[in-house]
This record gives structure tokens, sequence and C-alpha cells, in this order.
């Protein structure tokens, strides 16, 4: 991902880098299958922005 600003909206957004995701889909989409499906009890920090619709109340009690 690359962080853009946006001349028109004056801010910055996130732009998808699609040439570098092209150029390692195939290590991206040969992930192991061994961990499908997986959970583990690694305490981890999930960050979201005040105006952002990505993490939604109904998925922080799924992510707890």
């Amino acid at each position: 991902m690359l962080i853009a600003h946006d001349e028109s909206r004056g801010q910055f957004v996130w732009r998808a880098n699609l040439e570098v995701i092209d150029e390692y889909m195939d290590d991206i989409m040969g992930f192991p299958t061994e961990f499908d499906n997986k959970t583990t009890n690694i305490e981890t920090l999930f960050i979201a922005g005040g105006k952002s619709n990505y993490i939604t109340y109904g998925l922080i009690f799924i992510m707890e």
C-alpha cells in the first residue's frame, strides 16, 4: 500500500500498489493452507480512524 496526497480532496489516501501485488500474487496466494481457519491467543492491536467504517462495533466483538 502507498500513501498518496489527493490534491482534489486535500487529504492523504491509501492507494494499492497494483504492480507489486501483481508481481507477488503467487506468493500471496501460496500462503500455507495449514494456517487456514486457525486461531491464536497472541495479543493484537487494531487501529481504526474515527471516520473509518473498516472496523465496526460488530467486528470488535468478534475480534475480542
